[in-house]
């Protein structure tokens, strides 16, 4: 049997392939409708922007919940080496 460290050395926990379901794609789905709704609404130089705007926002946010994860994997690994440290009588 791998061992978690293992697991995720060899791919086999990968939460960037993980799929979306329930309430996360339902929001994706109107988020997605309202889109195509304003874009039809906007001039070209307008949709230039928005897109660009939404690419930005995008970004931004990948790289906050990349440190945000960086942050709480490393808060878990701190925690696992004190629980480790413990001396039980």
């Amino acid at each position: 049997m791998l061992s978690i460290i293992e697991k995720i050395y060899n791919g086999y926990i990968n939460e960037t392939e993980n799929v979306s379901a329930g309430k996360e794609n339902e929001l994706s789905e109107k988020e997605f409708g309202l889109y195509l709704k304003l874009i039809e609404s906007l001039s070209a130089e307008q949709a230039q922007m928005l897109n660009e705007f939404i690419d930005l926002l995008c970004l931004r946010t990948n790289v906050s919940i990349e440190q945000k994860y960086i942050r709480g994997f490393k808060t878990g690994l701190l925690l696992g080496i004190e629980c480790s440290d413990m001396k039980f009588e």
